[in-house]
Formats: C-alpha cells, sequence, structure tokens
C-alpha cells in the first residue's frame, strides 16, 4: 500500500475534520448566497457601502451555489480545486473591499477574515487527503 492510497484510507483520522468543514463551510455559504440572491436588507447595506453595484449581489449569490455544490458532489473532484480558488478570490476581495472602505463594524468584516480561514483550512486539509499526482506518477 504506497502512501497516496494511505492518505484516502477512510481511516485517515482528518477526514472526518475536513468533512465538517466542507459541510459546515457549504451551510453557511447557502444562507449567505440565499441572502445576496434574494438581495437581502443586511447584504445590500454592505454593498451599497463598499460602493458595488446592486446586481453583484445576485451574481456572487449564484456562484457560490456552483462552488457548494462542486464542493459536495464526490463526482466533481477535479473542480474542488476551482471552487476553493473562486470562493478564496471573493472572501479575500470581501476582506480588501471591507478594509480599503474603512468599515470595520459591519457584521460581514468580522466574518469574512473567518470564514476565509475556514476555507483555506478545509482546502489544506483536502490536499492533505488528495495529494497532487504528476504525469509522470500517473505513467509509471
Amino acid at each position: 500500500m504506497n502512501e497516496n492510497s494511505q492518505l484516502r484510507n477512510t481511516n485517515y483520522p482528518l477526514k472526518k475534520v475536513e468533512f465538517f468543514l466542507r459541510i459546515a463551510l457549504g451551510v453557511f455559504l447557502l444562507g449567505a448566497a440565499f441572502s445576496e440572491i434574494s438581495h437581502a436588507p443586511v447584504v445590500m447595506i454592505s454593498i451599497q457601502k463598499l460602493g458595488y453595484p446592486d446586481y453583484l449581489a445576485r451574481v456572487l449569490g449564484i456562484f457560490k451555489i456552483v462552488a457548494i455544490l462542486i464542493l459536495w458532489v464526490p463526482l466533481f473532484r477535479r473542480w474542488r480545486e476551482w471552487a476553493y480558488a473562486g470562493l478564496t478570490f471573493n472572501l479575500l476581495g470581501a476582506c480588501i473591499s471591507f478594509i480599503l472602505a474603512r468599515e470595520w463594524i459591519m457584521p460581514d468584516s468580522i466574518l469574512a477574515p473567518i470564514v476565509l480561514i475556514v476555507i483555506l483550512t478545509s482546502y489544506t486539509l483536502y490536499r492533505k487527503r488528495f495529494p497532487y499526482v504528476t504525469d509522470v506518477e500517473n505513467n509509471s
């Protein structure tokens, strides 16, 4: 049994942590996505204070739902990289926007870095479980 198959083993100790983080992240982002799609007042206040157009909330909400589906459905394992990257860019952009707009006391300005840390932790655990395989390793 090689190292890669050991990491994919169901007894891998961090599998449950990674699974829990992925589910918790999805549930939180699903709530955020529906708030953005429905133009909830809390979301729209943040969007307007940051100077973004109203339609951006709906676009971000739709992309969050797509990312959640990719993270949750095992058929899309190759696309998870893109989902993690998209969510990271989304939340990194939110953090930078709050800093540049000097909006420190908004609830979103506190949640964005926390969710970003959860995304990065989930991705790191996912990569430990499914390490990269190079073309050279595939051919041997």
